[in-house]
């Protein structure tokens, strides 16, 4: 099991704190430090906290997905990821509603099958960086098929992120298991509903990915 330290949005309130923070999260012998994204975009301390520690995985829990294109959240993982030798974790989330909507002026549309495809979007756009593969992503929400050599970072050294993405419900939980490598689960939770409702969708996911 491993243990993460997540920092509320208080303690992000003013970024020069974070290099002493992260460096205790892992003085204290933390596995993990992540960053929400509630009154602070979730990125900058991310890399700060990245920069001022050695051993310890940094990630996003959660960074919203719709308000950026998955383009974007590709190149600025894929920078995190090659600046800290392989320790950076995204994670990814929708908000609800009213949030995209009114705070972000963005679309909401069918959110569980749009995430499956900005996750989807994101590991086409990496496939291409690390392998050279030809970048053809064609979906109902996300269609991406140009990349030039100038906008290529290259290959990575270490192996490729890992996305999360938050599930509440039993829909989100079953694109979890088909398109990530992890599942961020909502702190207003119990046993009995991540047991009947959670795990059975998770492992419903993970079947209909092989």
């Amino acid at each position: 099991m491993e243990v993460y330290c997540h920092l509320r949005s208080a303690d992000l309130d003013d970024l020069r704190n974070i290099p002493k923070i992260a460096r205790d999260a892992e003085n204290l012998g933390f596995d993990g430090i992540s960053f929400s994204e509630l009154a602070h975009d979730p990125f900058f301390p991310a890399l700060l906290a990245l920069e001022h520690t050695q051993n310890v995985k940094v990630g996003t829990s959660i960074a919203i997905a719709f308000a950026r294109s998955p383009m974007l959240s590709a190149y600025m993982a894929w920078d995190l990821q090659r600046m800290s030798d392989g320790r950076f974790e995204l994670g990814l989330g929708t908000q609800v509603k009213g949030h995209n909507e009114r705070r972000f002026s963005v679309a909401w549309l069918s959110p569980a099958p749009r995430l499956k495809e900005y996750v989807e979007s994101i590991r086409a756009i990496w496939d291409c960086w690390q392998n050279g593969t030809k970048l053809n992503y064609q979906g109902k929400h996300y269609s991406i098929d140009l990349m030039t050599p100038e906008f290529d970072p290259g290959p990575l050294d270490s192996e490729l992120p890992k996305i999360s993405i938050a599930a509440v419900g039993p829909v989100m939980s079953k694109v979890a298991g088909s398109v990530c490598d992890g599942i961020i689960l909502h702190s207003f939770n119990n046993q009995r509903y991540v047991d009947q409702v959670i795990l059975p969708k998770l492992q419903e996911g993970i079947k209909s990915a092989g």
